[in-house]
């Protein structure tokens, strides 16, 4: 959405609104205030923020697109966007947001906890920290479904730099938020029953990853866990669900491993040719053959770890959440994978292969 003239009427594709249709999806001029969103008060429509200082912006619903221009010193929560955030022209600015593309232009100062389906772009910006989604709460999940975005394909380490002066690095990315979080979001209301808002990394909707160019770092072992769908449509979406609950029982009680990156996949060739780009500074477009779909029969959940892998207490916490009363059901498998580099190559060894029966 964009301002058309300087009669006060904006467009959206083919919409034409005046300034009282808009007001509602609009907040601009604000000082040392707090303006927030509720659930099923955007429902997918475009929304704009600007000329704001010292504010705190919550959008807790969908959206269509996000606009953010001319800010200073405001803080941003925005929930699940169709397309894309674009910020222009802020300055000492915190945001958390989810979209299918993020943008920035020329921008100073920015701490941004993203959740980006494609590789988030910057131009003309400079001292940029990139950290990962980090946030729940009543309905993020639904309204990611509505916003057609999948919690497992995150890139928001991923970044492309538009910028003409490449001299220097604009932007660095943090793999571990914890301490950011609490300074960069403090000033936004928790205590609101309806959303039951919460920051805390083990109970975020999105996996909280440290970012595969970690991979670059050292020579510590890299392991997979592949958890695949059914052909059950029902099933499946069990097991994506299930998924998010092993994410969060391994960062409970296997600290050793750090979580790298999660995808959607459907074969090993493909899994293959992303890590050996990685080892090139990148990393190649997946998408699937129905981007509105989520995960489907015959792909798989991929979960890449940093770190020394036990493969007994992985066993222990799949059947304990894949497999809590053993209801009755087809069998659900689950393979562990340690992978070792050589050279530009990752090489696939079998660790450990677990067929569950009667599960889900």
């Amino acid at each position: 959405m964009s301002k058309k003239s300087e009669n006060q009427q904006w467009t959206a594709k083919d919409k034409t609104y005046n300034r009282s249709q808009v007001v509602k999806y609009l907040i601009e001029n604000e000082s040392n205030s707090i303006q927030i969103r509720l659930p099923g008060e955007i429902n997918g429509e475009q929304f704009i923020i600007e000329n704001c200082n010292d504010s705190t912006i919550c959008l807790y619903d969908y959206s269509n697109t996000v606009s953010i221009d001319d800010c200073r010193n405001c803080t941003f929560f925005i929930g699940p966007v169709i397309g894309s955030i674009v910020i222009r022209n802020c300055q000492d600015c915190r945001l958390m947001s989810a979209s299918q593309q993020f943008r920035t232009r020329d921008c100073k100062r920015l701490d941004l906890f993203v959740f980006c389906a494609t590789q988030p772009a910057i131009e003309s910006s400079h001292n940029l920290v990139f950290s990962c989604f980090t946030a729940n709460y009543k309905g993020l999940q639904e309204q990611f479904d509505e916003a057609n975005l999948q919690v497992y394909n995150n890139k928001w380490f991923n970044v492309y730099d538009f910028s003409i002066d490449n001299r220097e690095k604009h932007w660095t990315i943090i793999g571990s938020p914890n301490g950011k979080l609490n300074e960069s979001f403090c000033s936004i209301p928790l205590d609101n029953d309806q959303l039951n808002l919460s920051f805390n990394p083990l109970t975020s909707l999105v996996p909280i990853t440290e970012g595969i160019t970690s991979l670059n770092d050292d020579d510590a072992s890299i392991n997979m866990i592949i958890i695949y769908s059914h052909s059950s449509l029902t099933l499946h979406n069990r097991i994506e669900s299930q998924a998010g609950k092993i994410v969060q029982e391994i960062q409970i009680n296997l600290k050793q491993l750090a979580l790298l990156t999660t995808r959607y996949l459907d074969s090993e060739s493909i899994i293959r040719n992303i890590l050996a780009r990685t080892l090139n500074g990148k990393e190649e477009e997946i998408m699937l053959n129905n981007e509105k779909s989520r995960l489907a029969p015959n792909q798989s959940i991929i979960m890449l770890y940093r770190g020394k892998f036990n493969d007994q207490r992985l066993n222990e916490i799949c059947r304990r959440i894949l497999c809590p009363g053993q209801m009755q059901g087809r069998c659900s498998e689950i393979k562990f994978k340690v992978i070792a580099r050589n050279q530009d190559e990752f090489i696939f060894n079998e660790c450990l292969s677990l067929i569950f029966d009667n599960c889900f």
